[in-house]
């Protein structure tokens, strides 16, 4: 029978938070034998069952299970936009993004921790930094997962021809669900590779299906409208007053307004970051499964733009449509009333999977932040199997919520934080690289097992093209400029909250501590002395100490002692 697991608590003023010990035991002269098993999320390569036995294929499931919906929907209203400023917004933002993917691998396996950039950010700027930067990612993907249920029980609804108000039920029953399996990480890893293999499948099938009615002469006919400045969906219009064949019929306007559309296409993957403290390998895990998982993005991404909008029935019905897959293949396939009404079952496997793995991260940051005093520290309490149940109730039930601000709050609600999430995503993509910049000149000594191939030149790059893309989309459309003014000074007034209130009660996190370990690291390469013999005057290097960091024994934070106290070592 395995041992009793072990909590180590770190007080603070307001009370106590369950804190993993791996990093902040290392070199203490603990044996790793001796020490208490870690009260932080189990390693889910420990875990694994012999269906995968390398933890490469669950990272390329959890990443691309949190893109896979919008593969479904969500990406096609920019065609509105015109075909030509689709393509060139999505080469740009693929080309932004495999950079961006690079240098987030490069910092998750150097400080490999749940809080993902927010650590990074801690490293670089410091606690205020982190603090806004740790709230902008819970901000995003707390407001994908209520986009994600939403479009859950709509598909439900229509499936199944049931009234409307009947959804906030399946968001409930969903949640739930989503919720429940997030508190097993071993059910998590095991079902989200899975279900993850079979959305790309479902997929690949709709696609297939759907090519023989490609028709790109026709892709390339936009209607022209009146359009209003202040909307960067062009379907939300009149009758078209002309046709145009234009490559780019609204020129570099439409280019801009297909940004959010194309980024439906990849939302999420950064979530990478906060899977690293719960990988076992991870110099040959995380960097592996996320070049797995971009290959796979970037292949289904492009064959969904390039197939389905060329697609039958044409352009303009398919920019228009809630479920363009469904409605593509209603358009090819001879189908009875009750066939139809399940074709649209096709999206549910991803849609669920997507609304797992975003409670996965959004939980994951609520918990990192927590444990480091950022949250309230009760936000960090974990169960039996290492899941952060409080902080998974938490961000499922702020994500609930938001579905009924969002469905009864009207178009502009909807409209609102459906942006709010796409303009936090690019804000949060162009801090990150800043991030990366300041740690390549902070901290050039600091332990890197993978390093960008693209460095400091594509970080310059993924922040101009998101900076860009920022100001363009404030520029030109209200609702961004609302959510811009909103963000701004909310982080406004995140500093002296963090001044005032957080900073007192910050906690001896892992993040901390190795960060106190790496810089007293870098001092001592930077003051190496020689240390002479008072007797003779002869003298001897003195050699910095180890840094105290994991990827030197080539294990995760967890998966060492994970797997001592289930041997009972």
């Amino acid at each position: 029978m395995a041992p009793e697991r072990a909590t180590v608590r770190a007080t603070t003023k307001s009370g106590h938070v369950s804190m993993p010990i791996a990093i902040v035991t290392a070199g203490m002269g603990m044996d790793p034998h001796t020490r208490p098993a870690t009260a932080g999320p189990a390693s889910l390569a420990a875990l694994s069952s012999s269906a995968f036995p390398m933890f490469d294929d669950m990272i390329w499931g959890l990443i691309v299970s949190v893109v896979i919906s919008g593969e479904f929907s969500g990406f096609n209203s920019g065609l509105a936009n015109g075909f030509g400023s689709m393509i060139v917004a999505h080469i740009l933002i693929t080309l932004m993004v495999v950079v961006l993917a690079a240098s987030l691998v490069e910092m998750a396996t150097a400080f490999p921790f749940s809080s993902g950039c927010a650590a990074y950010t801690f490293a670089a700027f410091g606690g205020a930094a982190a603090t806004i930067i740790g709230y902008l990612y819970t901000i995003e993907f707390i407001t994908m997962t209520a986009q994600t249920l939403m479009s859950l029980g709509q598909t439900l609804t229509q499936a199944f021809e049931l009234p409307h108000e009947l959804e906030p039920i399946w968001w409930a029953l969903a949640v739930a669900f989503c919720a429940a399996a997030n508190l097993h990480p071993r059910l998590v890893a095991k079902f989200n590779a899975w279900m993850t293999l079979l959305s790309c499948m479902l997929l690949c099938a709709v696609l297939v299906v759907e090519a023989p009615s490609v028709r790109f002469q026709q892709a390339f006919t936009t209607a022209i409208n009146s359009t209003d400045a202040s909307s960067t969906n062009a379907t939300q219009l009149t009758e078209p007053s002309s046709l145009s064949t234009a490559f780019l019929p609204f020129q570099g306007a439409g280019i801009v307004r297909s940004i959010p559309s194309v980024l439906y296409l990849y939302i999420g993957f950064e979530s990478l970051t906060v899977f690293a403290e719960e990988t076992r390998h991870i110099p040959h895990s995380i960097p592996r499964g996320t070049t797995a998982s971009m290959f796979t993005l970037v292949v289904l991404a492009t064959a969904t733009l390039l197939i389905t909008s060329a697609a039958a029935p044409g352009i303009a019905v398919i920019a228009g449509s809630a479920l363009p897959h469904t409605t593509s293949l209603l358009a090819i396939l001879n189908l009875g009333p009750t066939s139809i009404r399940l074709l649209g079952l096709v999206v549910l496997p991803p849609i669920v999977i997507s609304l797992i793995t975003t409670i996965f991260s959004s939980s994951r940051y609520i918990y990192a932040l927590s444990r480091g005093g950022f949250l309230p520290t009760n936000l960090s309490l974990t169960n039996r199997y290492g899941g952060p149940f409080v902080a998974t109730i938490v961000s499922s039930f702020l994500s609930f919520g938001l579905c009924f601000v969002i469905n009864y709050g009207g178009l502009q609600f909807q409209t609102f934080f459906m942006d709010l999430s796409i303009l936090s995503a690019l804000l949060a993509y162009t801090f990150d690289m800043l991030v990366f910049v300041r740690l390549r000149s902070v901290m050039p000594g600091l332990p890197r097992p993978v390093t960008s191939p693209f460095g400091v030149a594509g970080a310059v790059f993924v922040m101009l093209v998101s900076a860009l893309a920022v100001a363009s989309l404030v520029a030109l459309d209200r609702t961004f400029a609302l959510i811009f003014v909103v963000l701004i000074g909310f982080f406004v007034l995140l500093v002296p909250y963090y001044v005032f209130f957080i900073r007192k009660n910050l906690t001896a996190s892992p993040e901390k501590e190795f960060v106190k370990r790496q810089m007293h690291a870098k001092r001592q390469e930077e003051l190496r002395a020689i240390r002479y013999d008072r007797w003779t005057g002869f003298g001897e290097s003195v050699e910095p100490q180890p840094l105290a960091h994991l990827r030197l024994a080539n294990v995760s934070p967890y998966g060492t002692l994970w797997n001592q106290r289930r041997s009972g070592s």
